[in-house]
């Protein structure tokens, strides 16, 4: 089994120049089994990227390039609890920052749970730690993650042919071996094939402000950062361990985000009331506080007509968690308003989730 752990899409605030649609593709081509989206600070193309792997055959693994206090990781959601960590972590660092989101590491270790580690590559700690040499401040670095992440994380190695990535590939495969954390091979891949490069970079100079005359640090250096196949990046990263470390984690990542069945969520109910009693109490409420004694008749009747229709397609419990979702919002002062074929209801009217009078 081959698989790739580290790839960007288009959708990666402008760091990648590929759709996942051209990824997923590309990957069959050369007869990967999965694929690992790692957009940075998102999870931006997954319903695209599971759908593309789903007409490709391919396993597809949810992942995001984070950052940490100013450090770039890479987490990988093993199974749904991974998931909604990874979803947490984004939420907090957005919360905080839209220019530069990041997290705290107390918050990476309170919501490290099911997520596999990976200390990335290019720009990232242990990457510049190990160009200069620093094997005591690597060892470091690493424990404090070993800590966090115990036997899920992983030593990231690629290689894309620019200058000390021989360098920096063999020690990290020393410091592998010091500190007993496995080494894992990725391509660190920015766009599908060659031919996308040229739009890969165009987007960096996009994000960096410059034009494509301009030099910079943050441009990529070469060519090489498309999706490989499995021989060359093993022609240059000369440890079996890695490859097969990489399979062993995509084994372990279950995630599936499109269910071919769906279960909606359960309404609150008070013990010994059923959904459409409930959805019958509270519109009938409301009801008597939002229309006159003249009125209500009207109301009242529209009212069984539309309850009755809620009944026969079973969306009782629909109609009461929408109304929960909308009571949280107004509690919490975020304007919201309803939308769909349903949205002209009295019932949708009556809970709140319109705002608009039908009747009138």
């Amino acid at each position: 089994m081959f698989v790739h752990l580290h790839v960007r899409s288009w959708f990666s605030f402008l760091q990648g120049g590929s759709s996942p649609e051209a990824l997923a593709a590309e990957a069959a081509v050369h007869g990967m089994t999965a694929l690992a989206l790692t957009d940075v600070g998102g999870l931006y193309g997954a319903v695209q990227f599971q759908k593309a792997c789903r007409h490709w055959s391919l396993q597809p693994i949810f992942g995001s390039e984070i950052r940490v206090e100013g450090q770039g990781l890479v987490l990988l959601a093993a199974g749904p609890e991974g998931y909604a960590n990874l979803c947490r972590l984004l939420t907090r660092a957005h919360l905080r920052s839209r220019e530069a989101p990041e997290v705290t590491l107390a918050e990476l270790s309170a919501h490290a749970g099911d997520l596999f580690c990976l200390t990335g590559t290019v720009g990232s700690r242990l990457w510049r730690l190990a160009d200069r040499g620093d094997n005591d401040g690597a060892s470091a670095w690493v424990g404090l993650l070993h800590e966090i992440f115990g036997d899920r994380l992983s030593l990231e190695v690629a290689h894309q042919h620019n200058p000390g990535d021989d360098r920096r590939v063999h020690r990290l495969a020393r410091l592998s071996q010091q500190t007993g954390v496995p080494l894992l091979a990725t391509g660190d891949v920015r766009c599908a094939t060659p031919a996308d490069h040229d739009r890969y970079e165009l987007l960096t100079c996009v994000r960096l402000g410059q034009t494509v005359f301009d030099l910079h640090a943050e441009r990529p250096r070469n060519r090489q950062a498309y999706l490989k196949p499995a021989a060359r990046l093993q022609a240059f990263i000369p440890y079996s361990e890695a490859f097969a470390r990489a399979g062993e984690i995509a084994a372990s990542c279950r995630v599936d985000l499109l269910p071919e069945r769906l279960m909606p969520p359960v309404a609150r109910l008070p013990e010994g009331t059923s959904p459409y009693r409930r959805l019958e109490q509270l519109c009938t409420r409301q009801l008597l506080g939002k229309y006159s004694p003249g009125s209500r008749r009207d109301a009242a009747l529209q009212l069984r007509k539309e309850l009755s229709v809620i009944r026969d397609l079973a969306l009782e419990e629909f109609f009461l968690v929408v109304h929960e979702i909308v009571s949280e919002a107004a509690r919490r002062g975020i304007r919201a308003s309803g939308r769909g074929s349903a949205a002209n209801s009295l019932v949708a009217y009556l809970f709140g989730i319109t705002a608009v009078d039908p009747l009138a």
